[in-house]
């Protein structure tokens, strides 16, 4: 009879932690055993509950239990802070999950913390260990400053070195024998500990002795793991810790992408323990035939369904031609390596060799071939979902198997990016049909090789760097671009200095995706390019406006509740780029505004006054040269490029947070438009920035719909009564936004995806 598992977890935990927690629960190695899970659900965080949700959907034996009793719990990037009743209440839920196990007869819990990543052979080392109590080791800084400790302990609080009972150790040896403790915990093996917590494996036999979480009230230590432990103790139960396969304490945001490693490690070498050998004996079976007896032994059940299919109808169609040929070959697999894993798609790629040798028509030959397969997990196990030779694209049984095309998504920034928003707002049948990789640009071989390997790439500022005519003409190149252009570029902009390369980019480019009519007929004024490579489909970054909830995401980055509060942006375009060192405009930065006078402590007190949150959005062209100028406090928040990196977000995931919008040459306010909200114009440098870069439309008063300020006074006066007078300039806002955007919708994105598709389908068939 299988052994059965209850999987336990109190859950209070922000969205961007917990999804790496259940992502782990769903590589566990649970073949042998059966499996539940309980989770009760103590979260606030919406995006938390619907993770939740999805997984308990996908796995039928998942049950969540909400909690009423929700008491805001705070972490950040320094350390946890607990009380006494949030303590109480979490040995409440354990208790809880604890009951659940004895009443419904399972042989072990699981008790895990939800900012734990696990290790895919976690489950089944700790069974193996055959103890009553024992938990897996995971290392945490308590602190930022300090070294890394374990969660297991020897005596009282957290007391981390063996001494007898009535020994007296001085400070000296104190910190020796600590020393030995933890480097004995650095090797693997199972050790008897003093107390332990957040990770632990508990028999039905401890359960049903009575090991709980409740209060001991004559017990003066901290935290409900302590009391767990004395009780365990006092029935005589030893506790152990498991050292085998540390797992990864996601103590601080910033531990993300620690973890996202830590996880990737953990799945490709389990993946190379239990799945080469599959790999092996599988695609052998399907490419071993003699015309006299046939295939030996066909292994499918390794193969995804969808596979299966393809691979079987192909056989049998192939048979009676193999048969004339008199084919006898053997098939040998060998060098399978793990070319990629994406954990959170589930997916991967093998790379290995085949080698045939037989003979046909009584002829001897023999052959090598490199090939790629991709796996993909389903139902916690990895199944072959693809075969591909790379240097002769058929297979071994001489049909042809049909690769995923390829596809390239390049971004540069996050400060409103096409390509981000194409990943993002994937539709699911592409998501099925094409293997889409989403890079940031960095110039190295890496990532020239993900581009040269690609079959289609999507870029979004000029910034396609090949020459694809030398590897692959057939490689589709788009081009979105970043925006309604207002300032020159190219061969009008007067201060360029490298004409000369324009039509080497874009002689590369197939499509370009536009805004409208006029889109195309500004734009080529500055690249020259053939006109029909234009097609309107809405900029897919423009969807976020509509499909975003803004606020809460803008929210959880400032870490303020901001609901009920007016929000202003300014978004100043640059004046300083690197590339040809080159400074367009007069701005000196003396204040924000760049205005002759200005008070930053009026100012403040203006937006304190009136309930307004103003954010600053530096280019990130001269962010890290225009920083410093900026000085922000409770009303002013800068929002940093690498703030938007930390937490995944694109700039126009939270653009609709916006109320009002205050820029100078910013194309950012012909997406504004979109939302009908108003702007005011900031152009402090008109004149000078006319003459060394100048601006396509002209004059500049006729396509800007909002006030120009020039003075503090003016600014303070036009904000209020820009948030607070509706009709002002809406009239041509909605003017402008008529020529500006063809579509006024949602759907930019899946209408570029269709373009992409449609045209690889020209190239390919």
């Amino acid at each position: 009879m299988l052994k059965k598992i209850l999987i336990g977890s109190p859950i209070h935990q922000k969205a961007s932690i917990l999804q790496y927690f259940l992502l782990s629960l769903e590589y566990l190695n649970t073949d042998g055993f059966e499996v539940h899970y309980l989770f009760i659900d103590d979260n606030e965080s919406e995006d938390s509950r619907n993770i939740l949700l999805d997984f308990a959907k996908r796995h039928h034996t998942a049950q969540i239990l909400s909690s009423s009793d929700h008491q805001k719990y705070i972490c950040d990037e320094n350390t946890h802070y607990w009380n006494e009743h949030l303590i109480w209440k979490v040995a409440h839920f354990k208790n809880t999950i604890i009951h659940t196990a004895i009443q419904n007869n399972f042989d072990y819990l699981f008790l895990i913390d939800s900012d734990i990543v696990l290790h895919p052979n976690t489950l089944k080392q700790l069974l193996h260990a055959n103890k009553d109590i024992i938990s897996n080791i995971f290392w945490t800084k308590w602190q930022p400053d300090l070294p890394e400790l374990p969660q297991v302990w020897v005596f009282d609080q957290y007391s981390q070195y063996y001494c007898k009972r009535g020994e007296k150790l001085s400070t000296e040896q104190i910190q020796q024998r600590q020393l030995q403790f933890l480097q004995m915990l650095k090797k693997p093996g199972i050790y008897e500990v003093g107390g332990l917590g957040a990770c632990t494996l508990i028999s039905r036999k401890a359960l049903e002795a009575g090991v709980n979480f409740n209060e001991i009230k004559n017990v003066s230590f901290w935290g409900e793991d302590r009391h767990f432990c004395i009780r365990a103790q006092a029935l005589g139960f030893d506790l152990f810790v498991d050292t085998h396969y540390p797992a990864f304490h996601i103590y601080r945001e910033s531990d993300l992408k620690k973890a996202e490693e830590y996880l990737c490690q953990c799945v490709k070498s389990n993946v190379t323990e239990e799945f080469f050998l599959t790999i092996k004996e599988s695609i052998e079976s399907i490419g071993s035939f003699d015309y006299e007896s046939g295939y030996g032994h066909l292994s499918t059940i390794h193969f995804s369904k969808q596979m299966r299919e393809i691979v079987l109808n192909q056989i049998q169609s192939q048979l009676e031609e193999n048969i004339a040929r008199k084919l006898q070959v053997k098939a040998t697999v060998d060098a399978c390596k793990i070319k990629e894993i994406d954990v959170k798609r589930k997916k991967g790629i093998i790379s290995f060799t085949i080698t045939n040798n037989g003979t046909e028509q009584g002829v001897p030959f023999s052959e090598m071939f490199l090939c790629e397969s991709e796996i993909i997990r389903e139902g916690g196990k990895w199944f072959i979902n693809s075969l591909l030779i790379k240097n002769d694209e058929k297979d071994i049984t001489g049909y042809h198997l049909e690769r995923k095309k390829k596809i390239c998504l390049v971004y540069t920034n996050l400060s409103g990016s096409n390509t981000i928003a194409l990943y993002k707002l994937i539709p699911e049948d592409i998501r099925e049909e094409f293997d889409i990789k989403l890079l940031k640009q960095d110039l190295s071989q890496e990532y020239f090789k993900e581009l040269i390997d690609s079959d289609a790439v999507v870029v979004t500022e000029g910034n396609y760097l090949l020459d694809k005519n030398k590897f692959n003409e057939k490689q589709l190149v788009i081009d979105t671009w970043h925006g309604f252009p207002l300032k020159a570029m190219g061969f009008v902009d007067k201060g360029e200095k490298y004409k000369d390369h324009i039509d080497k980019v874009w002689k590369n480019v197939d499509i370009i995706t536009s805004y409208s009519k006029l889109f195309n007929h500004v734009m080529n004024q500055c690249i020259n390019t053939n006109p029909n490579k234009y097609i309107v489909t809405g900029s897919p970054r423009n969807d976020f406006l509509y499909l975003c909830d803004g606020k809460h995401r803008l929210s959880k980055m400032v870490g303020k509740n901001l609901n009920g509060k007016k929000i202003l942006l300014y978004m100043p375009t640059y004046r300083f780029t690197p590339r040809g060192n080159r400074y367009d405009g007069k701005r000196e930065w003396n204040n924000l505004f760049d205005m002759s006078e200005f008070d930053n402590e009026l100012f403040n007190n203006f937006l304190k006054n009136n309930d307004l949150l103003l954010l600053v959005k530096l280019h990130p062209a001269e962010e890290s040269i225009v920083i410093d100028h900026i000085q922000e406090n409770e009303n002013i928040f800068i929002l940093k490029s690498e703030m938007l990196e930390k937490n995944s977000v694109d700039l126009y995931e939270i653009l609709n947070a916006v109320d009002l919008l205050i820029t100078d040459y910013s194309s950012v306010y012909f997406d504004y438009l979109l939302l009908n909200r108003p702007m005011i114009f900031v152009p402090v440098d008109l004149h000078e920035y006319e003459n060394t870069r100048g601006l396509l439309l002209e004059p500049y008063e006729r396509w800007t719909p909002g006030s120009k300020v020039f003075d503090q006074h003016s600014l303070e006066e036009e904000i209020l009564k820009s948030i607070y007078d509706d009709t002002y300039y809406r009239v041509e806002r909605e003017y402008l936004c008529g020529l500006i955007h063809f579509y006024k919708d949602s759907m930019s994105t899946k209408r570029v995806w269709a373009v992409i598709k449609e045209n690889l389908t020209k190239i390919h068939g």
